[in-house]
């Protein structure tokens, strides 16, 4: 076991309302109060920082970076410039008048925060491109709406099965 003492330096604490530290010790990689015993057999290192500026560091493990490089030339279709289906279609067609040959993909919707309080469906990105794919992420990335183009080109059909720990959503038709 390990512990190690980081002195003269000037730390963020990650709250506001607590003061700046100007030391801090970490066992085995967690903060611990400075002032507890070292169990027995326990090395100490203390390290002078110099002055030297420490912040938090963050790992946010949710944050879809892919999903959010996947996106930077989609249609954003989030409030205030989507709030309904129509304007989310009006939003889709416009990116695909800036992008004849490509997908036409939108990211953002929530469809709780559509007038219609639904999921747009296949046959409402139908209304954009019969004849182009149209793609559109949820806004928490872990769902998609496609129309008829995109499923015909991945091959997918009414009886297409699940994959495996997903589901594709189906209606009567």
């Amino acid at each position: 076991m390990s512990r190690i003492h980081y002195k003269n330096l000037c730390a963020f604490p990650g709250r506001t309302g607590e003061p700046i530290l100007t030391e801090f010790t970490v066992e085995d990689g967690i903060f611990i109060a400075d002032d507890s015993p070292a169990p027995d057999g326990t090395e100490i290192v203390t390290i002078d920082m110099r002055g030297a500026f420490v912040m938090p560091a963050f790992i946010d493990a949710h944050a879809h970076p892919d999903g959010l490089a996947m996106t930077m030339g989609a249609a954003a279709c989030t409030p205030p410039t989507v709030r309904s289906i129509p304007e989310l279609q009006s939003a889709l067609r416009k990116m695909a008048a800036k992008h004849p040959e490509d997908w036409i993909e939108g990211w953002g919707y929530d469809e709780s925060l559509l007038a219609e309080g639904r999921t747009p469906l296949k046959d409402d990105l139908d209304q954009v491109s019969a004849d182009r794919p149209v793609f559109i992420r949820r806004s928490d990335y872990h769902s998609a709406v496609v129309n008829s183009k995109a499923l015909e080109m991945a091959g997918i059909d009414r009886n297409t099965p699940d994959p495996e720990g997903g589901a594709f959503g189906r209606d009567a038709n």
